[in-house]
């Protein structure tokens, strides 16, 4: 048939049909998109893989009161409703807890802005003696200007490491001089300001930010 002899009505018909098969390309483009760019949800087991220990049911963390870099008071509820990764160190730390704060600070930078406003990572000073609010402050910011530092009563310290399984020492060198041994394992307390698991470390920036993105908010973060 000539397309002299194709009829109007013959013709909205074909026209119709081309948009349709286009649309459902469309749709199915964008699904496959969807799909491909939206972080896959990680079990239990792929998360321990990766470093990641979540615990079936998070435990309670006792209320306490430490102070943060800009010296205000900080306690259980500012951990409400975020996914919290506590790491505990001290600013004299020569190597691990460097190292570990600049791979969050990767990990941090790396998230998208909506991950990041659910999301708070906090250094807490196992040697109050020596960390003051402004060495914290210049420390945590040096990292990430968004990253907390809290210091305080090493009664109050000591008091949520017990909750969270960390275990530190001091440990006197020849010169007299000190430092800490301790626990480096990332915390991580859910939206209720509870111990719901940890991150073992080193941390691989390059894997952690789709773990945080596609499990953890989701898991602990409300």
């Amino acid at each position: 048939m000539s397309e002299s002899h194709v009829s109007p009505q013959q013709k909205r018909n074909i026209r119709f049909t081309v948009l349709t098969i286009l649309a459902v390309i469309v749709i199915f483009m964008v699904l496959f998109l969807n799909k491909m760019l939206t972080p896959r949800e990680m079990g239990f087991e792929e998360l321990k893989l990766n470093g990641v220990i979540t615990f079936p049911e998070a435990r309670i963390v006792a209320p306490f009161t430490l102070n943060d870099q800009n010296g205000d008071a900080f306690d259980k509820d500012q951990l409400k409703n975020k996914l919290n990764l506590v790491f505990f160190g001290f600013t004299s730390c020569p190597d691990i807890c460097p190292t570990t704060m600049a791979d969050l600070g990767r990990v941090y930078n790396s998230l998208p802005n909506e991950v990041q406003e659910n999301l708070q990572i906090i250094l807490v000073s196992l040697d109050p003696a020596r960390d003051s609010q402004s060495s914290m402050k210049t420390y945590v910011e040096y990292f990430n200007p968004e990253f907390k530092g809290l210091t305080g009563e090493f009664l109050e310290i000591m008091s949520l490491t017990n909750n969270v399984n960390v275990a530190f020492n001091k440990v006197f060198l020849d010169d007299g001089d000190y430092t800490i041994d301790h626990t480096s394992h990332i915390a991580i307390l859910n939206g209720r300001g509870d111990y719901a698991g940890f991150i073992r470390t080193p941390i691989d920036a390059q894997v952690m930010p789709r773990v945080i993105e596609s499990t953890l908010i989701k898991l602990h973060s409300l």
